[in-house]
């Protein structure tokens, strides 16, 4: 693969893709801040008569974005250094384009990982909630924060936020902590979208897992923004049994949107 100098050159392979057939697969997906991306030598491209390949490299892996046509099989696949992630969003069952791209990213030599779900809670559908302290991180625990959040999440699966980052959600008061002996031990990490509140992270230190934190977070966080908001929001692994468990007590249940992840592993 090679660098991407420049964002002229990113829309001249686009547009060489496009005259060429290749169809859109999941480039939609690439984040915000394209031309901060290039200028930062994060992207990468490969391109093939089957395809052309977008990698953003974040340091220990690649997550990979395809331009492709799915009606033709691929007879090269591409070389990788790192492990590398492919997401494929879509709504309700997976259609019969969907189920062909597939069939390209497994000639690829990616397979299925993890398959997502968003969950959902209207607000008038919130039940009674016991009354509980609400505590807030404090600046300078962004650290800490962060131990927690790459202790609990495969960082292929999640966006994991800087040090900097959570530093200024912190002074947003939209981290949730519990703490031990001065300790932060849990930690639910919270975004606002227009009218929705979202769940970003749910971490529990190893040592106190089971003990009821996760909940008691999940209890704070909808006692704090139920004024606020209309609905809930927050994307789950549908084979995470104890997550599924938590949310659906409160009364979150799954919506349309879902998303599939598919990995090739070093």
């Amino acid at each position: 693969m090679e660098r991407i100098p420049d964002y002229e050159t990113y829309q001249q392979l686009k547009a060489d893709a496009k005259a060429d057939g290749l169809k859109t697969s999941n480039l939609f997906m690439l984040p915000d801040g394209l031309k901060e991306r290039i200028a930062a030598n994060k992207l990468l491209y490969a391109r093939t008569d089957d395809y052309l390949l977008i990698a953003e490299d974040e340091g220990s892996f690649y997550r990979c974005y395809f331009d492709l046509d799915p009606d033709k099989e691929i007879n090269r696949t591409v070389s990788l250094d790192k492990d590398a992630v492919i997401e494929l969003p879509f709504s309700g069952e997976l259609k019969e384009k969907q189920e062909k791209q597939i069939r390209r990213f497994r000639e690829l030599g990616f397979v299925l990982e993890r398959e997502s779900s968003e969950m959902q809670l209207n607000v008038e559908d919130l039940n009674d909630l016991p009354e509980t302290a609400c505590e807030f991180a404090r600046k300078g625990e962004g650290n800490r924060v962060r131990e927690l959040l790459v202790e609990a999440f495969d960082p292929l699966f999640a966006f994991l936020p800087s040090v900097e980052e959570i530093e200024e959600k912190i002074s947003k008061g939209s981290v949730f902590v519990i703490r031990r002996e001065g300790e932060v031990i849990a930690v639910l990490n919270s975004t606002v979208i227009k009218n929705s509140a979202e769940i970003s992270h749910l971490a529990v230190d190893k040592r106190y897992r089971g003990c009821g934190s996760g909940a008691l977070l999940v209890n704070a966080f909808l006692q704090h923004y139920r004024s606020d908001v209309r609905s809930f929001r927050h994307w789950v692994d549908i084979h995470n049994e104890p997550a599924v468990r938590l949310y659906e007590r409160f009364g979150y249940r799954f919506g349309m949107r879902k998303a599939n992840e598919y990995t090739r592993r070093k």
